[in-house]
């Protein structure tokens, strides 16, 4: 009898890893699929072209799917977790490609207040055929754990042997842009391309979770050694009373009647 049950268990595991590494290598499509909006293309491009970078960012679902059942201890509930976090970024990240020719971005994230104008910009067909996918997820979720529910989960000191390695992972992933990192030594070997510049083409090239995290904690331009903060307002200072005396002299303070010339400065570091 405790022969069978350890049987049980061992197969039990070998069968949750294989969910585990199958569904962050699906995920990863899938989000390519979300970005290129074709099946065919997604999985041409982590097949055939990218694998490197398709590879890259399954390792990173992995970390955080494990992270996630380190914290909830239920393995049903991380894996349907994983899946609603994953879709709905694919689903907004292919939303703001398409209308703004720019994939999402972590200062998107600022914008959850703004939520309902910018629904309001998607077909009212593709919100509800995202709302169908994951209402069912849903649904199959609680099944599952429900169907599964005599899993009593991990021990807590294999849990804690998850977790520390996880979030020590996923903290070095969020310093990629950190110089000599060991995140960012691992960018530069595998060609990471950070294309700050044109974040479509990274995300294009990278896949769109991988050049999300691209632009975390991205550093636009490294401060001089000289860099004084009160020096340089003494400077603003010093050109905004001459923008004023400017201004009051000015012949045309009708904006409605200027022609306004923008130039875009692009900077890199």
């Amino acid at each position: 009898m405790i022969f069978l049950v350890i049987k049980a268990s061992r197969l039990q595991f070998i069968l949750r890893s294989l969910i585990v590494i199958g569904s962050s290598l699906l995920l990863t499509v899938i989000l390519q699929i979300f970005q290129f909006r074709d099946v065919k293309a997604g999985i041409t491009w982590f097949f055939k072209y990218h694998s490197i970078f398709g590879l890259t960012t399954a390792g990173i679902i992995f970390v955080f799917y494990l992270a996630l059942i380190g914290i909830f201890n239920r393995f049903w509930y991380a894996t349907g977790l994983i899946y609603f976090i994953l879709l709905i970024f694919g689903f907004a990240n292919s939303q703001k490609s398409m209308l703004r020719d720019e994939p999402l971005l972590p200062s998107d994230l600022a914008m959850y207040k703004e939520a309902d104008s910018l629904i309001g910009m998607i077909s009212i067909k593709s919100v509800l055929m995202l709302l169908a996918v994951l209402i069912i997820g849903i649904g199959l979720t609680f099944w599952l754990q429900h169907r599964f529910k005599r899993d009593k989960g991990l021990p807590w000191y294999f849990r804690i042997l998850i977790l520390v390695p996880c979030c020590l992972t996923i903290g070095g992933i969020f310093t990629l842009n950190h110089a000599n990192s060991i995140s960012n030594r691992f960018a530069t070997k595998i060609k990471d391309s950070r294309d700050f510049w044109n974040p479509l083409s990274g995300a294009v090239t990278n896949g769109p979770l991988l050049s999300f995290i691209n632009n975390v904690d991205s550093e636009v331009m490294t401060k001089p050694k000289n860099y004084n903060e009160k020096s340089m307002a003494v400077i603003a200072k010093r050109y905004q009373k001459s923008a004023n005396a400017i201004n009051k002299t000015r012949p045309n303070n009708n904006l409605n009647s200027q022609t306004l010339i923008l130039n875009y400065a692009y900077a890199s570091n």
